[in-house]
Formats: C-alpha cells, sequence, structure tokens
C-alpha cells in the first residue's frame, strides 16, 4: 500500500443499471466508514433487482464493514433478491472473506460485471 493510497478517503457509492444496483465501496471499510456503507446499502436497496457489493477497490474490511455487507445481504434476500459480492480471491479483501468463510453465505466473483451476470441469470 502506497502513501496515496493510506490518504485517500472512503467512498460509497450506488450506481443502478441494466437490472442490477451495485454498490461500490472504495478504500478503508472500518468503524469510521460504517455509517457511509450503511447509508450506501439503505440507498441501494430502494432499487428493484439484485444486488451486487463491490469491495474490489477495498483497500481493508474489518468487522463493522462485514457486519455491515451480512446485514445488507439479509435485508435482500428477506426481499426475495439476489446478492452478491465481487472481491478480488487474492487480495486483502478476498482473504479476509474466506477466513471468515462468507463465500458460504453468498457468492463472491472477481469483479462486478461477473457478479451482476451471474445474479441476473
Amino acid at each position: 500500500m502506497t502513501g496515496d493510497e493510506v490518504d485517500k478517503p472512503f467512498e460509497a457509492r450506488v450506481i443502478a443499471r441494466e437490472g442490477v444496483v451495485v454498490v461500490v465501496l472504495r478504500g478503508e471499510a472500518d468503524l469510521r466508514a460504517a455509517e457511509a456503507i450503511d447509508a450506501a446499502f439503505d440507498a441501494a436497496a430502494k432499487h428493484p433487482g439484485p444486488l451486487v457489493a463491490d469491495l474490489t477497490e477495498l483497500l481493508f474490511l474489518d468487522s463493522s464493514g462485514l457486519r455491515a455487507v451480512i446485514q445488507a445481504h439479509s435485508r435482500i434476500v428477506s426481499q426475495g433478491r439476489r446478492f452478491g459480492l465481487a472481491a478480488d480471491p487474492d487480495g486483502a479483501v478476498g482473504k479476509v472473506l474466506a477466513l471468515t468463510q462468507l463465500h458460504r453465505l453468498m457468492p463472491v466473483h472477481p469483479d462486478r460485471e461477473t457478479a451482476a451476470r451471474a445474479l441476473r441469470g
């Protein structure tokens, strides 16, 4: 991780297109970012269709970030919708997902396009 990466603020944005809503998280998903993560998932839940949580741009994911993802998954699935993750399996976040075995709860794909295709299908 370079000094420039550490200085980048956390960002959460929602993209809705082609019948899929994507929550893109960038930076460090930690306790300081928890409120923004929750707000992004709340906004995404208002859109119909499957939801992809794109974690490919995260540098770090702690337990508060995991909690937000798991709660979003529960909310979306309870609405009868599909939910999936996009994360680099060899990156830091992918290793956290493997360690916590989150892939057993929800599908994990290498990028948002692959996740969106799988969830649409």
